[in-house]
């Protein structure tokens, strides 16, 4: 697929940007990703009926975990960043969520059954000989977790382990099992930041981990959608460390009997197992830099971006978390294309290009889930965007609405930011809205 990113002018001149009008939500997800991530994601399409999104979403996950602690990203001097990742795969019973998952999971669910064994015959082995050194259980997947299973879990696997669940709802759940809510909700704020973890017991030893690595994925129905808000994680910015894949249509697909060839599963399985083979102890990991014009490309599409949050609160939020997941995702991506036989010596331009759109994915589908979330809240908006909201036909276009945006004082690209925010109005066509109820 030929890439739609631009520069307006030579990168020292400090003048560059990525033009991303040409594309729908979903095909600005799709593009962010290398071509074998995108023939793969195609092809379970085609053969299987997998929606192309939570294809992605998967794969970006699996690719996440299998990373784990073993590569690093130098944020800035003294100052790195994992690969981390919350994902929710957003869509209604019987969209399709848990195919794709399962198939972007199925190397890590072989590994997980090979350590099974292993732990069992040496844990044999130890019971009958206990000067043989005590076995360790490895387990790189699990379905869902207590704070203290999980932190026992990295204990053992200190390069890190994911967690996959049908429905994330049992993820948030969890965080309540014993009326801990917000001692747990903690926790997970700790391990998206890798801050150590530590859980006191009174009856036997604590654990500590430090630099923890859980990457979570799973489902979400938009009809749970309201009861996220719990337990302060509307307010925390919790919910802002999520990334919504939202398929822009949901439609009932045509069973297909093509089933899923050899060789994509084979490619897949391929890429994995170079990332899982990348070294790893707590004293010997990789860390990657960023190139100077990759930077540079960073500082200036956050000085843009800048002019947007400061007139538009809930889209801060969510950009305060988003600019942390900008460098993971280029980390990511780096990895991945390590796996497809580049380099993996340092952030390309490239891949700060393919960050910086699932950034900009990522704050269009929250926009949409938390204003599902929040209702549309028109009064809580500044006096001239309300002025500019009600003096708007029900339908308009791009042009009509910068003339009655320059009437009321509204910078153009404030306006065009209030176009695309999906509790207000939603996108029929290129340049064309139309008006939500207040």
């Amino acid at each position: 697929m030929k890439s739609k990113v631009v520069s307006d002018s030579i990168i020292g001149h400090g003048r560059m940007k990525i033009n991303i009008k040409d594309y729908s939500v979903d095909d600005l997800f799709e593009s962010a990703f290398g071509n074998e991530e995108q023939a793969i994601a195609r092809q379970l399409f085609q053969n299987a009926g997998f929606l192309v999104p939570f294809t992605l979403g998967s794969l970006l996950a699996a690719a996440s975990i299998a990373i784990g602690n073993a590569v690093k990203i130098e944020t800035s001097p003294n100052r790195v960043e994992s690969a981390v990742v919350f994902v929710g795969l957003v869509g209604p019973k019987g969209s399709g969520k848990t195919d794709p998952l399962r198939f972007a999971l199925a190397l890590l669910e072989k590994l997980n059954s090979q350590y099974a064994c292993e732990y069992k015959n040496d844990l044999k082995a130890f019971l009958s000989d206990q000067t043989l050194p005590k076995p360790v259980e490895k387990k790189i997947l699990l379905k869902n977790s207590t704070t203290e299973a999980l932190t026992m879990r990295l204990m053992q696997n200190p390069r890190g382990v994911g967690i996959a669940v049908d429905e994330m709802q049992s993820w948030f759940g969890s965080f309540d099992r014993y009326a801990h809510g917000s001692s747990d909700q903690a926790f997970w704020l700790s391990i998206f930041s890798s801050i150590s973890i530590e859980v006191d017991r009174k009856t036997s030893e604590s654990f500590r981990v430090d630099n923890p690595f859980c990457t979570v994925i799973g489902g979400i129905q938009p009809l749970i959608i309201p009861s996220l808000g719990g337990k302060m994680r509307d307010v925390d910015g919790f919910l802002d460390r999520i990334l919504f894949v939202k398929p822009r249509t949901f439609s009932p697909q045509a069973m297909r009997f093509g089933g899923i060839e050899t060789e994509i599963i084979d490619c897949w399985e391929r890429k994995l197992k170079i990332i899982l083979d990348l070294p790893y102890s707590k004293n010997d990991f990789r860390v990657l830099k960023i190139e100077p014009k990759a930077i540079e490309l960073i500082q200036v599409w956050n000085k843009q971006d800048l002019i947007s949050r400061q007139s538009d609160h809930q889209y801060w939020g969510i950009m305060a978390k988003l600019d942390r997941y900008l460098f993971r995702f280029a980390l990511i991506f780096r990895v991945l294309k390590y796996a497809g036989g580049q380099h993996l010596d340092y952030i390309e331009v490239a891949d700060v290009q393919s960050a910086l759109k699932l950034v900009k994915y990522f704050s269009e589908t929250a926009l949409d889930v938390l204003g599902e979330l929040y209702g549309s809240k028109v009064h809580s908006l500044p006096e001239n965007k309300q002025s500019l909201f009600y003096n708007l036909p029900c339908a308009f276009t791009t042009e009509m609405g910068l003339i009655e945006a320059k009437k009321l004082g509204v910078p153009e690209r404030t306006c065009k930011r209030f176009f695309s925010d999906s509790r207000f109005f939603r996108r029929v066509a290129q340049g064309k809205y139309e008006k939500k109820p207040p």
